[in-house]
């Protein structure tokens, strides 16, 4: 699989990413072992998640597998910042500095 450089990170990660947005709903664990076996058998390295998939649960499948199925330095794992989860105000505001480009700046490097 194509890997492309990550802005200016030096990071190198899989033209596709594994998207764990089911797992803990419909997906569950030995499902998701399965999906991560194929996907770095394929050449892929990146893998999104965020801590409102399934109320934490894709987090926690994620987190689980790491010296199971996969080791940390096998892939770069991407999650988001701030999130809405079901019933929560759409409309509030986030902490201050959380979002702005300041912050995400830093934590890209």
């Amino acid at each position: 699989m194509e890997r492309r450089e990550l802005g200016r990170s030096g990071l190198k990660v899989s033209s596709i990413g594994l998207g764990t947005f089911t797992w803990g709903l419909s997906t569950k664990p030995d499902d998701a072992a399965v999906q991560v076996r194929a996907y770095l058998d394929s050449g892929g390295n990146l893998i999104d998640t965020a801590d409102i998939y399934a109320a934490g649960a894709a987090e926690t499948i994620v987190g689980g597998l790491f010296g199971k199925v996969l080791s940390r330095d096998q892939v770069v794992l991407a999650s988001k910042a701030v999130g809405v989860l079901d019933g929560a105000d759409p409309g509030r505001t986030h902490p201050p500095g959380i979002c702005d480009r300041r912050s995400m700046t830093r934590c890209a490097g």
